[in-house]
């Protein structure tokens, strides 16, 4: 009898154990760049309430008064969003932005460059160039450019059917060329509907900046007061699952913007 309740208490002992070590590997997999999504996301929304949702950081770490997070950031809606989905392929990803910022910048100063595995997959044009790549594989798929600029909106309902057309799941990389805001605009003059269903359609890849960029007249001169026109935008996201990263930066003229980069490493 007296072995026998020796041996319960010991069993006992021993998964009292394992459970604590459990607890203290699930706390500590949700500390800083490892671990689960939903542990992190816990831990920076918290950071997003006690720092007044500022933004914290445009890259995928940023260490803020002793606390380290994966990535907080906010939307230009001013939005407190905190971390993001991860990815995992064997290969690296690269998207590149450099809005003109200005008539005084030639166009030529501008670009846009998409690299999937070191090779330049974008077409290096005005507007939004977008890559997709296969989400296990990390291989290249299709690409596309929509000169959203052009007065004539005829770059949204291509760039609609584009986007819905990417399966969910996929990787997609976006990088934006001199500049591309207009026919999202009210002042840009394009059809409502055009450009309700192109905002859903960037939603459905997470171009959240994108989406909340205010409304700004388009007339000369086009970045007069205006920090927004002809920014540079990168982004990379997970369709139908949320944002990797991205990098924002007003025009390089009167609002000390700079070109943006966003990468992944295997």
């Amino acid at each position: 009898m007296g072995r026998a309740q020796g041996a319960l208490e010991y069993l006992l002992l021993i998964g009292g154990a394992i459970l604590v070590a459990v607890i203290v590997v699930s706390v500590l997999s949700g500390i800083g760049g490892g671990g689960g999504t939903e542990a992190r996301k816990v831990a920076a929304d918290a950071l997003c309430a006690k720092y007044g949702n500022q933004v914290l950081c445009n890259g995928r770490q940023v260490q803020l008064q002793g606390e380290t997070v994966t990535c907080i950031w906010k939307s230009t809606g001013g939005v407190c969003r905190a971390n993001l989905v991860e990815i995992s392929v064997p290969v690296a990803l690269q998207a590149n932005s450099a809005g003109s910022g200005s008539e005084l910048i030639p166009p030529q100063a501008a670009y846009a460059q998409i690299y999937v595995n070191g090779v330049q997959r974008a077409n290096n044009t005005r507007g939004l160039n977008i890559v997709v790549v296969n989400e296990t594989t990390g291989a290249y798929i299709n690409d596309d450019t929509f000169d959203t600029y052009d007065a004539s909106c005829s770059a949204l309902v291509p760039l609609t059917n584009f986007i819905n057309s990417i399966s969910a799941g996929r990787i997609v990389l976006m990088a934006a060329r001199d500049e591309w805001a207009r026919d999202f605009k009210q002042t840009g003059g394009c059809p409502v509907a055009q450009r309700d269903a192109a905002y859903t359609a960037l939603e459905s890849i997470h171009a959240d900046t994108l989406v909340n960029i205010p409304d700004f007249p388009f007339s000369p001169p086009w970045d007069a007061g205006n920090c927004d026109y002809a920014s540079s935008y990168a982004m990379i996201s997970v369709k139908g699952s949320g944002l990797y990263t991205e990098q924002y930066s007003q025009n390089r003229n009167n609002c000390s913007g700079v070109p943006v980069t966003v990468s992944y490493s295997p």
